[in-house]
């Protein structure tokens, strides 16, 4: 196998000190699961337990325990438990490495690395990040080496039971840099239930604007292709919103395609593991039966504002330097009659989004350059920006009971129950999985 020039550069040069011992590991595997694992317990043998067969051959599971050299006493005792129990059911194993030995599994094996015994642990400041770019560089690794069949770094997390056909559902198209898989939270809580709603409202507000970032960034339900992880130098090494900062490079160079099929089963837990996820907003949810405050989502007039923007960008993008942006977005707006110009405009200078497009229009000739410059430049991160300077301007966040029925993407009524709201969703998510447009590369 050819081994290109990103994926040698990443290896030598960012690559985690784990990718780079691997020469014990003799086994040639047909797919890889890369799993973090900080302060589990029972979860994590479901998960494991839950792994599918892969249909190119044995499946590696890459697991890393992980803890911060600055974790609670009580995650830091869950973690070498885990430890404990995952080397009690795996046998003695073969040591790959210092901190990694691999066990057999009922699917392939376990490559199972230990950040969490005392000395091993990771820095402060970085966490789960971290864990899953250990993970799927060591993934990256064997994958150059001819050891993969699949070119396909699958992610998940330690709380997730995996659906059959999850292998299977990886077949994709050449130009594909990642597959987001359907997802729902498994026996979910009223709570859970509320905020998985919420996440799916947010995408089809993004859907309904037009965004080219409109997928979920949830690093449980993740498959990355290798060539495009080493292109843009892997997860970054956040304590959360790893998933989200990654997304964004990644849609970039190749198309985020979202998959249909069998859901990924989410545990609807409450969790402190991470400053922001399913996991706290459960555990303030939680607070909330204290302290009672409906939850929030973004006003759903900011979708309206935000795709009078990115029309305003694709009219840009077709007329060139010629044209008069103001009279442009002027004209956009016009179609989106919950938008007003004026405010708009206010919060794209705010932003530094008016300047940036501008920059954009003058760097570009051709039209179709023009298009994947302002929406690459106008990505995931300066969308929530503008989202969030829409909302401190006067358009706040509602109740989601408020928001679903005032929402024009969102068909639903004041006594529609959440359940079959997220249905609705669910299967809108699922058409345009289908649909040939859906996560196109970034072009007008």
């Amino acid at each position: 196998m050819t081994v290109s020039r990103a994926q040698k550069q990443y290896l030598d040069r960012y690559a985690e000190p784990e990718a780079r011992d691997l020469g014990a590991l003799r086994r040639r595997f047909g797919h890889v699961l890369t799993v973090p694992a900080y302060g589990e317990g029972r979860e994590l043998r479901t998960a494991l337990a839950s792994i599918p067969a892969g249909p190119l051959g044995d499946v590696l599971t890459v697991l890393v325990v992980n803890g911060r050299v600055d974790s609670p006493q009580s995650m830091r005792d869950a973690n070498l438990a885990m430890l404990e129990d995952l080397r009690a059911a795996g046998g003695r194993g073969v040591p790959i490495a210092q901190n990694a030995v691999v066990h057999e599994h009922p699917r392939g094996a376990l490559l199972l690395v230990d950040r969490a015994t005392p000395g091993r642990e990771l820095p402060m400041r970085h966490g789960v990040g971290l864990a899953r770019k250990i993970a799927a560089d060591i993934a990256l690794a064997l994958w150059s080496e001819g050891r993969l069949a699949s070119p396909w770094i699958h992610c998940t997390d330690a709380d997730v039971a995996l659906p059959t056909d999850y292998f299977e559902a990886a077949a994709s198209n050449a130009s594909d840099a990642a597959l987001v898989y359907p997802f729902r939270h498994a026996d979910a809580t009223q709570e859970a239930l509320e905020y998985e709603v919420s996440l799916r409202y947010y995408v089809a507000g993004l859907r309904f604007a037009g965004s080219p970032y409109a997928f979920h960034t949830i690093g449980s339900a993740l498959a990355v292709h290798a060539t495009a992880y080493a292109r843009v130098r892997g997860f970054p090494k956040r304590l959360a919103a790893e998933d989200f900062y990654l997304l964004n490079k990644l849609a970039k160079v190749g198309t985020i395609r979202s998959l249909d099929g069998e859901p990924i089963h989410l545990s609807a837990r409450t969790s402190n593991r991470t400053p922001f996820g399913t996991g706290r907003a459960l555990e303030r949810a939680r607070g909330r039966e204290r302290n009672p405050a409906a939850l929030r989502v973004y006003h759903p007039d900011v979708f309206s504002y935000l795709g009078a923007w990115l029309q305003t960008l694709r009219a840009l993008a077709e007329a060139g330097d010629a044209a008069d942006s103001a009279d442009l977005l002027a004209k956009q707006i016009g179609g989106w009659p919950c938008a007003d110009a004026e405010r708009l405009r206010a919060h794209l200078d705010e932003t530094g989004a008016w300047a940036a497009a501008r920059i954009g229009v003058k760097r570009c000739r051709n039209p179709v350059t023009r298009a994947k410059h302002l929406h690459s430049g106008f990505d995931a991160f300066r969308t929530l920006k503008l989202i969030h300077a829409l909302r401190a301007g006067g358009l706040p966040s509602i109740p989601l009971r408020e928001a679903l029925p005032m929402a024009s993407f969102v068909a639903a009524r004041d006594d529609t129950p959440l359940a079959e709201v997220r249905e609705q969703l669910a299967a809108a998510e699922r058409g345009e999985a289908r649909s040939a447009t859906f996560g196109q590369k970034l072009r007008s």
